[in-house]
């Protein structure tokens, strides 16, 4: 996920092809459901002021081991 002031940009990437990506506008509600409609999703985001609330939405919804470290991402497995 890249997540930005006014948006959350998704991709699935499966052995390095794309597929699927989707930008909503910053919303946890609507990156929750999205992320529901992408069953055993694992998702990463680079630590930053705008992801923490919706960091803390997701875990709050269910998800688990989510890791996120400045450059790098730890993938963790959410909602599913």
């Amino acid at each position: 996920m890249d997540v930005h002031k006014s948006s959350v940009c998704l991709a699935a990437v499966s052995g390095g092809e794309l597929l699927r990506e989707r930008t909503l506008a910053y919303d946890h509600e609507a990156v929750e459901r999205e992320l529901r409609a992408w069953p055993g999703a694992r998702v990463c985001y680079e630590a930053g002021p705008t992801g923490f609330g919706l960091h803390r939405h997701l875990i709050a919804a269910g998800s688990t081991a989510w890791w996120s470290l400045r450059g790098w991402c730890r993938v963790g497995l959410v909602i599913g």
